[in-house]
């Protein structure tokens, strides 16, 4: 994290081309190993530092003083931009409001939602709200303990809230609990992704949403995966009855394979969860040693390699389960498996 923040006090805020080095290898680094980096590292920044709060994939920087000392967020942003800039991986975990006023648009509170807000009392109290089917019921709810956590909002003490207005109290703590109690911590996560003047690209090019905001379409999924893999399947040619067996199988799995799996053997064979902003070419080949149990990947050239020892679809089957659970881990983690 020192890395990148130092970065943000360079004006000539240079790009530099991250590269992996294995203690004791060659330093060889075709792509795959940096991909991986940047992955396990937001994955980091999400989970164990929690750095951003929030349900699924709709995510706002936490307001937290071990999180916005240090300018950590403001570093975090770097580090995505240089992700992206290298053509690795992009981010898409933010709340589409908080993308939305990132880039300066006036009407972000249109993406706003009750679900989205990250503080538990104010949308249990939201719910409860929403919940109530008249306005003594609104009342009831508003003069309870729950209610409690309006204090500092914003919302005026003295204006009574009612089923006609009901929407509006709860679109007034969305908006903030997602931004307005987050300003500081947004500031400076906007400002790492300012860095080489990237926010200008993101208001001009809206093509690079999908990169900070998570969509159905730009995912990776078993038929995305399937989809990906079919022209290297189609050209994948068979010498023997155990290539055969093991194309066979592995047409079976796609078939079957859910789409939380399709995703980490996708990052086993890539290096990214997510699909990378240059579009990759998958290949697929047979592993020549025959006694060879486990599936194989050459992360940086894509290209996965199937096993022709498993004589069952079930022992093919449970050799790539062992390698997805590996790709769960990623390199730098000890593995549990």
């Amino acid at each position: 994290m020192d890395h990148y923040r130092v970065k943000i006090s360079k004006p000539e805020q240079i790009h530099e081309t991250l590269m992996v080095i294995f203690k004791d290898e060659d330093p060889l680094d075709g792509n795959a190993p940096r991909r991986e980096f940047y992955s396990v590292f937001f994955q980091c920044c999400l989970f164990n530092e929690r750095m951003l709060v929030g349900p699924g994939r709709r995510l706002v920087p936490s307001n937290e003083i071990t999180v916005t000392q240090n300018n950590q967020l403001a570093a975090l942003g770097v580090a995505i931009v240089e992700a992206i800039v290298n053509g690795d991986c992009g981010f898409p975990y933010l709340n589409e409001a908080l993308y939305h006023y990132i880039i300066g648009d006036k009407e972000y509170e249109k993406y706003l939602r009750m679900e989205d807000i990250p503080d538990h009392d104010i949308l249990y109290f939201t719910q409860q709200l929403m919940a109530a089917e008249t306005d003594d019921g609104v009342k009831s709810v508003w003069c309870s303990r729950s209610g409690d956590c309006m204090d500092g909002t914003g919302w005026p003490a003295t204006r009574d809230v009612k089923l006609s207005n009901r929407n509006e109290l709860v679109q007034h703590l969305a908006k903030w609990s997602v931004i307005e109690k987050r300003r500081t911590a947004i500031d400076q996560f906007k400002e790492g992704l300012n860095y080489r003047n990237f926010l200008d690209s993101l208001k001009t090019n809206k093509l690079l949403k999908c990169l900070l905001v998570f969509s159905g379409e730009y995912c990776v999924t078993a038929n995305y995966l399937e989809r990906m893999l079919r022209p290297a399947l189609v050209q994948l040619k068979v010498n023997n009855k155990e290539e055969d067996q093991a194309k066979k199988f592995f047409y079976q799995l796609l078939k079957e394979i859910t789409d939380e799996n399709a995703a980490y053997l996708f990052f086993f064979m890539t290096g990214v969860l997510d699909p990378p902003i240059n579009r990759l070419e998958l290949l697929v080949t047979f592993n020549p040693n025959k006694k060879r149990t486990l599936p194989e990947a050459v992360a940086c050239a894509t290209n996965l390699i199937l096993p022709l020892g498993n004589s069952s679809f079930e022992a093919f089957e449970k050799s790539f389960v062992t390698a997805i659970q590996y790709a769960r881990v990623g390199f730098g983690n000890a593995s549990t498996y």
